[in-house]
């Protein structure tokens, strides 16, 4: 929506004019995703991208790293307390849940970044053209929108929280070598802390 006040000669707004213009992006992104739904490379439980297609595209992603030098990083993102949620409230909260966490993480990221549906309560972000030393400041970013996003589920306001470990490629780098390095960052950010992001750089 785009407003604009209407002046007379003496410069006194006396009126407004109004227009409405399809966004773009948003429409090309549904147009997307409805494709990547027909293809069947969405995850139907959360509406991110698949498991089998965010690893092909992040085997991809090795191989123009290894063949033209352009950087990428991933995130794993590790949502608390599942099992809790569902023994209190069912498995459906669960599916809630993570919907809510597919959709924060995808809004949150760049444009040409990717998130998929790795695991039980486990998510990867693929961040296109991301340096080493940029991947902890995405993680935070994402830490932050995740942690003040909430879910109400029957009347209680419940919020999500949970922990990023991150790794940048590397020359040497497999995807079981990338993956080993991001799931050590995690690991770090677990234990006895939630909200958490760090980055592996050893």
């Amino acid at each position: 929506l785009r407003t604009v006040p209407i002046r007379n000669e003496h410069g006194v707004v006396i009126g407004v004019a109004e227009s409405l213009e399809e966004n773009q992006s948003v429409s090309a992104w549904a147009k997307r995703q409805a494709k990547l739904e027909d293809y069947g490379c969405l995850d139907e439980m959360t509406g991110a991208l698949s498991h089998s297609f965010i690893e092909s595209l992040l085997q991809e992603s090795l191989i123009t790293f290894a063949h033209h030098n352009v950087p990428f990083g991933i995130l794993l993102f590790q949502v608390d307390q599942i099992d809790s949620y569902r023994a209190k409230f069912g498995p459906g909260i669960v599916r809630a849940i993570l919907r809510v966490v597919a959709t924060t993480i995808e809004n949150s990221l760049g444009p040409s970044d990717l998130v998929g549906y790795w695991s039980e309560n486990r998510f990867v972000a693929l961040l296109q053209e991301c340096g080493e030393s940029e991947v902890a400041q995405v993680a935070e970013r994402l830490q932050k929108m995740v942690s003040d996003s909430k879910l109400q589920w029957w009347g209680e306001k419940l919020s999500i929280t949970g922990a990023f470990g991150g790794a940048g490629s590397r020359p040497e780098d497999t995807l079981e070598i990338l993956l080993e390095r991001a799931e050590k960052s995690l690991m770090e950010s677990v234990p006895g802390r939630r909200n958490c992001a760090s980055l592996l750089v050893s």
